[in-house]
């Protein structure tokens, strides 16, 4: 029995999706104890808006059909 794949475009959108929470739930707490930077603030808004669409497009299916595109070799599950 071989080790089990998983398509690395999952993957990869798995791991940004963690990492955007994670830095919006760490600028929303910064926001409360200080003023952001318009930096800050552009990348809080960037962030907020991928989980967004990120959200709405695994409503739509859009992750489902096989996309040539972004084609990545499946990654084996350790």
């Amino acid at each position: 029995m071989g080790l089990p794949t998983i398509d690395g475009r999952k993957i990869w959108l798995d791991e940004s999706q963690v990492h955007a929470s994670k830095f919006l739930n760490k600028m929303m707490d910064m926001q409360d104890k200080r003023s952001l930077s318009l930096a800050e603030k552009n990348l809080k808004q960037m962030s907020a808006s991928f989980l967004y669409l990120y959200n709405k497009c695994q409503e739509a299916g859009l992750f489902d059909d096989e996309d040539e595109l972004f084609e990545f070799f499946n990654e084996t599950i350790h």
